[in-house]
């Protein structure tokens, strides 16, 4: 049994999004403003890892020009749909006001080590969103939406709309799949 060192992984690695592929298992975490964007981690084991890659190493994939401090890459979400591997993340350009509607984007590779994909933009709407892989091989992109109505912001739900990455793009309707709750309202 190997020796578990708590934190598994040391120093600054914010927001995990955790992916088991067959009998590998990987941990990508939000670098904020610092550069190359994200860290994705690797190990067989979970106690042992290795930093194996950091996607968005192009300025083509993230541009952080004028992002303040403690905004950049939020919460990245790694995902593998049985082909290739798919990273969701947002650049957030502001912590003030309106900030809460980030800009989100889309990036694939075949292989975890890339090359990655140019990113797709999918929208402005909220942050730290998701995609989903179904069975039938559509993929679905989960992200929340904000009242702008009201002063705080106020959360108004989880929206999810079919990605195409054929087309590049969001496609067909929006659909808030859930409201919140009395305490989130």
């Amino acid at each position: 049994m190997p020796q578990l060192t708590n934190p598994i992984l040391p120093g600054f690695n914010p927001d995990p999004s955790i992916l088991r592929v067959g009998d590998d298992y990987y941990i990508a975490t939000s670098t904020f403003e610092w550069f190359p964007g994200v860290q994705i981690h690797h190990s067989k084991d979970l106690a042992n890892w290795e930093l194996v890659t950091r996607p968005l190493t192009r300025k083509a994939q993230l541009d952080m020009r004028g992002d303040p401090d403690s905004c950049g890459v939020w919460a990245p979400c790694l995902t593998h749909d049985g082909e290739k591997f798919w990273l969701v993340y947002t650049d957030v350009k502001r912590k003030d006001g309106s900030f809460k509607d980030a800009h989100n984007y889309i990036i694939w590779a075949d292989r975890i080590e890339g090359p990655w994909s140019d990113p797709v933009y999918t929208n402005s709407s909220g942050f730290d969103p998701s995609l989903f892989h179904d069975d039938d091989g559509r993929k679905w992109f989960v992200n929340m939406l904000w009242d702008h109505r009201r002063r705080p912001l106020l959360f108004a739900g989880i929206a999810l709309q079919e990605f195409d990455p054929k087309a590049g793009k969001l496609v067909g309707p929006i659909k808030n799949i859930y409201q919140g709750t009395d305490l989130e309202l």
